[in-house]
């Protein structure tokens, strides 16, 4: 009996032993396994992200996206090299083609700094060669438009009131199919203007020169180039004058003002054409308007990954832009060179609004097809 319970000791000694020994190489295993965990998390590490932007270089979606490419680095682990590449054309579409289409490997390396064309994919644009879906959204800042003109459009313009007058409108833009044309359109259709559309220009700095040199008259652009560029070069020196900025609407009605604007004296043009037609603007053209602006304004400066994108590249990219919208530096730097601070639009946010893209009503599709054709 005595040596049935030794054996029996002997046997629970071994199987303890067996345990810890077990229980140890597991220890170091999770321990390995979390020694490693960092190094895995960094995917920028010593690579190369390239900022593709959607539009000619020197233009105020250039300027933006440099300004967030100098501060990205520090918000990606690893602190990868980031550099911005041009890829102008067709409004944008180029760029964005080019990057959904597969010509651009999805390894996470390439990103596009884009101003997403809303306006392309509701109507079925022959030059856009992907689908939105192609696309997943990383971040981003919105940014509101105002419109501005030469002085001297007949019979010559000494306030904004004046516009309403106007017998020849030749308005500058970049594509048919680009919300800066598409705004101009609906906002001199709605005042009653007559007007024609020159357009084609590749980037704000083509416009710019298309009005000091009077190959067109009336243009719209972002708050941050009004501030930037064509305050100092055209509206300090009497050539030109702003006549109305376009707000972000509210749901439930109404808008955004945006304050810094309104100080300049430049009116919403909600306001505006109030003041001009007694009342506010209403029906299906001014809802189609609303759509594409506000998300057009959503989507100005948008960060986009192809879907195939490996998922810890969105991860830390997503949280990369995260990190800008509270940095000191970045937010002081953008807002000297733009004039204003970033609205800044975060993942959900900006994927809420790609999907509206796909909510459209028809009657809405067939007003943007209209307006799309008309010269």
């Amino acid at each position: 009996m005595k040596k049935l319970d030794t054996e029996a000791k002997l046997s629970r000694e071994a199987v303890m032993s067996i345990l810890l020994r077990v229980l140890g190489i597991s220890v170091l295993c999770i321990a390995a396994a979390a020694a490693a965990s960092p190094a895995r998390a960094q995917f920028y590490e010593g690579k190369t992200l390239t900022l593709m932007v959607n539009y000619a270089a020197g233009g105020t979606t250039d300027v933006a996206g440099r300004v967030f490419a100098r501060h990205l680095p520090r918000y990606l682990k690893g602190e990868p090299t980031v550099i911005v590449a041009n890829r102008p054309g067709a409004g944008g579409l180029v760029g964005l083609s080019y990057l959904g289409s597969g010509a651009v490997k999805p390894d996470g390396l390439t990103a596009c700094f884009c101003v997403v064309n809303v306006v392309a994919p509701i109507i079925g644009h022959a030059a856009l060669k992907v689908t939105y879906d192609k696309f997943i959204y990383i971040g981003g800042a919105a940014e509101v438009n105002l419109a501005y003109g030469r002085r001297d459009i007949p019979p010559g313009m000494t306030s904004n009131a004046d516009l309403a007058k106007a017998q020849t409108v030749f308005a500058a833009g970049y594509n048919p199919t680009a919300v800066q044309d598409i705004r101009l359109k609906f906002s001199l259709d709605l005042l009653g203007v007559k007007y024609q559309m020159i357009t084609g220009f590749r980037g704000a700095n083509k416009v710019l020169q298309a009005i000091a040199q009077k190959e067109a008259n009336f243009a719209a652009t972002s708050v941050s180039g009004y501030i930037s560029q064509v305050k100092p070069n055209l509206v300090a020196t009497g050539v030109a004058m702003p006549f109305f900025y376009f707000p972000m609407s509210r749901e439930g009605g109404g808008y955004y003002a945006v304050k810094e604007i309104e100080a300049m004296g430049i009116p919403s043009f909600h306001d505006y054409y109030v003041k001009l037609r007694g009342e506010p603007p209403s029906g299906p053209v001014w809802n189609a308007f609303q759509l594409i602006n506000d998300l057009g304004s959503a989507m100005l400066r948008a960060v986009l990954l192809q879907t195939a994108a490996p998922r810890q590249a969105v991860d830390e990219l997503r949280a990369a832009i995260a990190g800008l919208a509270g940095d000191e530096r970045f937010l002081k730097e953008y807002t000297r060179i733009n004039g204003l601070p970033p609205d800044m639009v975060d993942s959900e946010r900006g994927t809420r609004l790609l999907e509206r893209l796909n909510k459209v009503e028809p009657e809405t599709a067939a007003i943007l097809k209209k307006i799309v054709a008309q010269k």
